[in-house]
């Protein structure tokens, strides 16, 4: 099958475009050239123009048509001129002449000026001045606020204005045949001179392109061999210019590419390797020997960055005793080398510190960096080869290929590991969370003269929040608890779960809430040795008598709306949190609750609940709820102050654990 041959791809593209600029280029000289003289006669025909029409105001004024037909003469006189012209304003030809010449109207270019005049207009004015009496006057009353006693008189004065006025227009008509027969002169020469150098650029191109396609022919046939998988084949073309700098570097391209597919197929390898590695001893074997491979290298060593030791750590050895302990410190490893150029490998000398001299005494003499997201999690060391002096580019570059595949491994295992622990750790935390939501109450009292609801939301898995009821002298008696444990989180849990079981042991001993208090302050105290902290209410109500008996180690104070006579108070009780001070004694508070009075107990992560703007909900809206939501069921109260909080957190997360015990007094 015939193919349209190179070079004529050349010649005719650039044909045509040589063509097309020429005629462009052409047109716009013509183009050019026709403007400026239809300018320059334009700009004649002006000037007799304006000339006519100041010489002619008096004689159109005085109806003088002898000297009006005197000026067109002289006009007429000039070159290109055909005639000439005087109208006045109602178009009556006032004076003419021209040289009766047949010419069309397209070779007619036609100038017209008005004529102008100046007249006076005299007009009077009437003008107000004060008598020097009422001047007097004036100022007299405009000091006191009157309006009265203003003088005054009254005269004109005469006075003149100028006012243009056109009278007439002049006419001027010009010839442009000699501007055609000139513009028609150039452009034969332009098109001539034109044609002439289009068909030399075209016979300079042809021969250009012969000359520059006759190699590249060469380099066809070398690509199709190469493309049959002859990677032997190189191309010989004798040139000191472009074509022989290609011809080189395709002979050079041909032989890297051999090599760079040599190299894949042992990257392709590596990464193979890596995959079955599923423990970091293995993965770091594998590494590192397939590392070795490249040069037939006999020593090498592994350190990784250790986070805790803050040190490079030695993790796998070839040919050096593993019992070599090698350690360095404070990231000095990384200053003293790394400091300068980045390279892929880095040649050890004894000038760099003693940590080198001890690598270089192991038979140590280069360093490869492990890299992950411009960090350095690793080194290899190499060392003890005839061959390790000798390393190429392409060598470099492999080398540095595996280096960055293998910290892609050691950073993508670590990623499974942590991986699996975090997976075992969401499952100890989801079984913690059962277990702290089984010590809360499951079940909500059934107390005659009391409707009592709960709520408990923790910030994050498990909490430090806790809320208690107790069952007190058989029945007759209800203890209620409420506690915050400082901090979140699994302490936070496990304080938590001690503070319960303290209370528990200790609230059967005593209706007191301030002894029992203060006995589980002794005990936390111990346990918690000033580590944290815990606030917590405790409260007995005596069901029958409807008498609260509260105490407070530091917690918030429940917040009491009574319906009769439209009241809201603080159950106040101040006392120090448990497990701060040893021996620190707490006091009891009575308050007799009535029919109506709806009681909310919570801890601190419902009022700092805040929102993106950083404002805390606040007690300021808890009242609010509370007061507007006297009237409802126990539950629609908790249901509202969560809607509440809903709204003005506007998708933020809580900041703290959130619980909620509300109670309603029948």
């Amino acid at each position: 099958m015939n193919r349209f041959p190179l070079y004529l791809r050349f010649i005719i593209p650039i044909s045509l475009i040589i063509i097309l600029s020429s005629v462009i280029i052409s047109w716009i000289i013509i183009d050019h050239e026709k403007a400026r003289l239809k300018t320059n006669l334009q700009d004649k025909g002006t000037t007799l123009a304006e000339y006519l029409s100041l010489n002619s105001e008096y004689g159109v004024l005085t109806n003088n048509q002898e000297s009006l037909q005197n000026l067109v003469r002289i006009v007429l006189k000039g070159k290109d001129v055909i005639y000439a012209e005087i109208k006045d304003t109602e178009g009556r030809v006032l004076a003419r002449n021209d040289k009766k010449e047949d010419i069309s109207e397209s070779e007619l270019m036609v100038i017209t000026s008005p004529i102008f005049t100046q007249k006076v207009i005299r007009k009077k004015e009437e003008i107000g001045i004060f008598p020097e009496e009422g001047e007097k006057q004036l100022k007299k009353e405009a000091i006191s606020g009157g309006k009265e006693g203003l003088f005054l008189e009254d005269e004109k004065k005469e006075v003149a204005e100028t006012k243009t006025e056109k009278i007439g227009d002049v006419n001027i008509g010009l010839s442009l045949k000699e501007v055609n027969a000139t513009i028609k002169k150039t452009g034969n020469t332009i098109i001539v001179v034109t044609c002439l150098s289009v068909l030399l650029l075209i016979l300079i191109v042809g021969f250009l392109s012969r000359l520059i396609t006759g190699p590249i022919k060469k380099l066809v046939v070398a690509t199709k061999k190469i493309a049959e998988g002859n990677l032997t084949e190189t191309v010989e073309i004798k040139s000191g210019d472009e074509i022989g700098d290609l011809a080189t570097s395709f002979n050079r391209m041909v032989a890297n590419l051999k090599l760079s597919i040599e190299h894949l197929h042992q990257t392709s390898d590596f990464s193979q390797a890596m995959i079955p590695s599923k423990d970091m001893d293995g993965l770091l074997y594998t590494i590192l020997n397939r590392i070795l491979q490249i040069k037939g290298i006999t020593k090498g060593i592994i350190f990784l960055w250790d986070e805790r030791n803050k040190s490079f750590l030695p993790k796998s050895f070839a040919g050096i005793d593993s019992e070599v302990k090698i350690k360095f410190q404070d990231n000095k490893f990384l200053k003293d080398l790394f400091s300068g150029e980045d390279k892929a490998i880095y040649e050890l000398n004894t000038e760099a510190g003693v940590w080198a001299k001890i690598l270089i005494n192991l038979g140590i003499n280069y360093l490869i960096p492990l890299k992950s997201k411009n960090r350095i999690i690793g080194i290899v060391a190499l060392g003890s080869s005839s061959l390790i002096e000798t390393f190429s580019e392409e060598e470099i570059d492999l080398l540095n290929t595996f280096a960055h595949i293998g910290a892609m491994a050691i950073e993508n295992l670590k990623l499974l590991q942590i991986q699996t622990e975090n997976e075992i750790l969401k499952l100890e935390l989801e079984f913690a969370h059962d277990i702290q939501m089984r010590l809360l109450p499951q079940e909500i009292p059934q107390i005659k003269g009391f409707d009592i609801f709960t709520l408990s939301l923790p910030a994050k898995e498990i909490g430090g929040d806790y809320y208690d009821f107790i069952n007190l002298n058989g029945g007759n008696q209800l203890g209620i608890s409420i506690a915050d444990v400082a901090g979140k989180g699994v302490p936070a849990a496990l304080y938590m779960a001690g503070s319960r079981s303290f209370l528990r042991a200790e609230a059967i001993k005593s209706i007191k809430p301030g002894e029992v208090l203060s006995r589980i302050n002794g005990l936390l105290y111990e346990d918690m040795k000033g580590k944290t902290f815990v606030s917590m209410f405790y409260g007995i109500i005596d069901i029958p008598t409807k008498v609260l008996r509260f105490t407070n180690a530091g917690h918030i104070s429940p917040m009491l709306y009574r319906k009769q006579g439209d009241k809201l108070v603080y159950l106040e009780s101040h006392g120090f949190p448990l497990g701060i001070i040893h021996g620190t004694f707490y006091q009891d508070s009575n308050f007799h609750l009535m029919p109506d009075d709806l009681i909310i107990f919570y801890t601190d992560g419902l009022v700092e609940a805040m929102n993106a703007e950083r404002e805390l909900f606040g007690f300021h809206r808890l009242e609010n709820v509370l007061i507007n939501t006297s009237s409802m069921d126990i539950k629609s109260v908790i249901d509202k102050i969560m809607a509440e909080v809903s709204d003005f957190l506007k998708g933020e997360n809580l900041m703290d654990d959130l619980t909620l015990v509300a109670m309603k007094v029948n």
